[in-house]
């Protein structure tokens, strides 16, 4: 049975990253299912309805964001070496999306580099992190984005890890 990696696993193969541990391993295939990889990951099968909209980075980041947990190391190597201009591009064709919000979001504060967009985000503030999925910190809101940051850590501190709750 012919499986495509999607998400963080597309984004390690097509930007050459290694060494970079994922708690998530997703694909596209014939039928949803789940299962415990030796190793203790666990590999999600999507049926072909959630296949990213084409292989471009940026439509791998909503995958991540939407189905996979969120590794901010792996997220700055993607930042690092993927085309602004292509995410630049993905986040003005929808400025109100939410996803597209968070890896906007995302992109500026790992990099400390500003985007390019044609259009301003827009819409509802959302939580960065699913509070129900996280530890989470204070709610700092960034009007940049309409995102209400709640990683862990101040204001004026050096932001900790992700932690997922138990």
């Amino acid at each position: 049975m012919a499986r495509n990696k999607v998400g963080s696993e597309w984004l390690k193969e097509h930007l050459n990253l290694e060494g970079y541990g994922v708690t998530k391993r997703s694909f596209i295939g014939t039928q949803n299912k789940i299962e415990m990889a030796a190793d203790g990951t666990i590999d999600q099968q999507f049926g072909s309805k959630y296949a990213p909209g084409g292989n471009t980075v940026p439509s791998h980041l909503e995958f991540l964001l939407k189905y996979e947990d969120v590794n901010l190391d792996l997220l700055s190597a993607v930042f690092a070496r993927a085309d602004r201009k292509e995410l630049d591009k993905f986040i003005s064709a929808s400025p109100s999306g939410k996803y597209s919000r968070k890896l906007g979001f995302l992109y500026e504060w790992l990099t400390g580099k500003q985007l390019d967009l044609t259009a301003e985000p827009s819409g509802n503030y959302v939580n960065l992190l699913d509070e129900e999925q996280y530890v989470t910190g204070k709610q700092i809101k960034n009007s940049r984005w309409r995102i209400n940051d709640n990683l862990l850590g101040g204001e004026n501190s050096a932001r900790l890890s992700v932690v997922q709750r138990p």
